[in-house]
């Protein structure tokens, strides 16, 4: 019996996982910080409270995103995608947080 097709099988890559709460949370934080850098590059009022994010959270924002594909093993795209629809459902909360309060106080809160 040869042992080769039970190594190859231990040197496979495992199955992806799906993205779990605790990563899709993460992802929310970089969509929040994406946002605020956002705001921070088109020059909008922000408040003074809010430190520069624009080199940071782009660093971040990298460095959660590959953590994410090594412990998830989705691809990039899949995360990516993860994040495209976490900035738009923070986009649409503030536009909702427009409508009956002050916005940024929910930026803060995140």
């Amino acid at each position: 019996m040869s042992l080769i097709p039970i190594f190859a099988l231990m040197l496979a890559p495992s199955p992806p996982v799906p993205i779990t709460d605790t990563q899709m949370r993460d992802i929310g934080c970089v969509a929040s910080i994406g946002i605020i850098a956002h705001e921070q590059r088109t020059g909008q009022e922000l408040p003074e409270t809010f430190p520069d994010v624009r080199e940071s959270g782009k660093r971040w924002a990298g460095m959660v995103g590959a953590r994410i594909m090594e412990e998830s093993g989705q691809p990039r795209e899949v995360v990516a995608f993860a994040i495209q629809q976490a900035v738009e459902a923070e986009q649409a909360k503030v536009i909702e947080m427009n409508d009956a309060k002050d916005p940024m106080e929910y930026v803060r809160g995140r």
